[in-house]
């Protein structure tokens, strides 16, 4: 990826987060049930505890949490073009 383009995606969540914090706005994210819907597609698609889950984009680590609550531990990674995701973060993304 160009810098430039990697740019064009980092900017955006820097003014974000720092307008918003750690919130669905500063992800763009319409809903709290939107969000859910996603993760329960995600879901179904038979992760179950002690599965490894790599969570690409993964934001605040929303997933993650949203994993947790649902009594599903597994080994997650996430990663993020973002480093103020990453930072803002209170989970375990890289």
């Amino acid at each position: 990826m160009k810098d430039e383009q990697r740019k064009r995606i980092i900017d955006p969540h820097r003014h974000s987060i720092w307008m918003y914090g750690p919130t669905l706005q500063a992800l763009y994210i319409e809903s709290i049930e939107a969000q859910e819907v996603r993760f329960d597609v995600l879901l179904d698609c038979g992760l179950k505890t002690g599965d490894s889950v790599l969570d690409v984009g993964c934001g605040f680590a929303d997933f993650y949490h949203y994993m947790s609550v649902k009594g599903l531990e597994v080994d997650h990674a996430g990663i993020d073009l973002s480093p103020d995701m990453i930072e803002t973060s209170e989970s375990p993304c890289a």
